[in-house]
């Protein structure tokens, strides 16, 4: 979790800062930060807008290195807080259909937590 805060605070956007890092078997696997690119990822949702960390974390990924991974994500603030980074709805929906074995968020205190899923 603390490689993955500091990815978030070292990322380079205007807004809310994000990192997601997947791990498998103490190993780095790979990591993604929201963006405010326009264009689809996996959903025309994102058309309109930025895509998630978590989902530009996993989505570049095979079925084989996510299976058994697990996923960190965590955020800075615009005023370089960390922030609660629990995913989105949407993001949970997508998390659900890849074989992790857990995922963890930021909370704001510094401390993590378990998204159930």
């Amino acid at each position: 979790m603390k490689y993955c805060i500091k990815k978030a605070n070292q990322h380079q956007i205007d807004n809310y800062r994000h990192a997601a890092c997947v791990v498998k078997g103490g190993r780095l696997v790979n990591v993604g930060v929201n963006t405010n690119k326009k264009g689809r990822l996996i959903d025309p949702l994102y058309e309109e807008k930025g895509c998630h960390a978590e989902l530009m974390a996993l989505c570049s990924l095979s079925e084989e290195q996510v299976r058994g991974s697990v996923l960190y994500v965590a955020g800075w603030s615009k005023g370089n807080n960390i922030v609660n980074s629990k995913p989105c709805p949407i993001c949970q929906q997508y998390i659900k259909k890849f074989d992790l074995k857990a995922v963890y968020y930021s909370l704001p205190n510094g401390e993590y937590e378990e998204l159930i899923i």
